[in-house]
């Protein structure tokens, strides 16, 4: 870099083509010896070397840059194909229902369905494949999926009573496979909402003969604008929504959601956090891009409620900081 050069800021050099390791030639030159190694069989090891470069290159540029880089450096990339040889890289990247995260992404991550796909473990494919199914991303999610069951068996060993469940973006309800006959036994009323029809059909035809389940189709939109209300109901749970609902939304979904409940009724929100060591491979090869919020930054989301009818809020992370979670309780007669 000459020295005219060096005195320019970086966003400038990058716009002027200056090699400061962030402009596209340096970009280019790392996924090439990237992708020799992908290509030299060393799959896991590069992968997390990608990962790890990814989330790097997006911490030291600003968003707008970082986008442009992820569309017209990375994706144009050719690592991106083999990237892409993953089935759950390649759905989320795809969106065949037209929105991210949507439930048979999620059941790839669970390992569940009927239509699993998964390549042979000796190829590239199944080696990427292999990675993300274990990536801390995935494990979140698959982790997110157990920590909602045991806050459901919790609550149905406490209650006195049969209880109102409602799960808002509920997807394919996987999480009822892990509840006991016991816990289901409680439940006389499980209300699962989505805006995506056919999610709601695989929750019916999977688990409608086996507990209380009423399909509600419904969105944010309906909820806030007070086309689809509930009442009286023990617990409300979210665990993917959060993460695609600017403050002023999710603010006022919460304050709607809160109203629901009963006294003594609890609400838990899930929110990814920044701390996701994925964040540069999902935006990338993904194009997943969440709202990630700090375990502080998800609690200023209740601030809304009226103090006097809280009785307190409860936050915690998930094993890896990847989640935080946040279960308010509304105060009781």
């Amino acid at each position: 870099m000459n020295q005219l050069a060096s005195t320019l800021p970086r966003e400038d050099q990058l716009r002027f083509g200056v090699d400061t390791g962030l402009g596209e030639p340096a970009i280019t030159s790392a996924l090439d010896a990237l992708l020799s190694r992908f290509l030299s069989d060393d799959v896991i090891d590069g992968m997390r070397d990608l990962r790890d470069y990814l989330r790097g290159l997006r911490s030291s540029v600003s968003r707008e840059r970082w986008l442009t880089i992820a569309a017209e450096i990375v994706m144009r990339h050719p690592i991106a194909e083999l990237a892409l040889g993953c089935p759950v890289t390649r759905r989320s990247f795809e969106k065949p229902r037209g929105y991210p995260g949507d439930a048979p992404l999620l059941d790839l991550i669970y390992g569940v369905g009927d239509k699993l796909e998964t390549p042979h473990p000796a190829t590239i494919a199944g080696q990427v494949h292999f990675y993300v199914t274990h990536s801390t991303a995935c494990r979140a999610v698959r982790q997110r999926r157990q920590i909602i069951a045991s806050e459901l068996a919790k609550l149905a060993a406490e209650a006195a009573g049969s209880l109102s469940i409602l799960s808002v973006a509920c997807g394919h309800l996987r999480e009822f496979e892990l509840l006991s006959p016991a816990t289901i036994d409680r439940i006389v009323a499980f209300h699962v909402l989505d805006q995506d029809t056919e999610s709601l059909a695989e929750v019916q035809r999977c688990y409608g003969s086996k507990g209380r389940i009423r399909t509600v189709e419904g969105s944010v939109k309906s909820i806030i604008r007070t086309k689809t209300i509930f009442a009286d109901l023990d617990f409300i749970y979210s665990a993917g929504l959060f993460d695609y609902l600017a403050p002023p939304i999710a603010m006022r979904l919460i304050e709607h959601l809160f109203g629901f409940l009963k006294p003594g009724g609890r609400l838990l929100v899930a929110n990814f956090t920044p701390a996701v060591e994925d964040v540069g491979y999902m935006e990338t090869f993904m194009d997943w891009r969440l709202i990630y919020r700090t375990p502080e930054e998800l609690h200023e989301l209740f601030s809304s409620l009226p103090a006097g009818e809280v009785a307190g809020i409860k936050s915690f992370t998930d094993q890896r900081d990847a989640v935080a979670y946040a279960i308010v309780e509304k105060q009781g007669r």
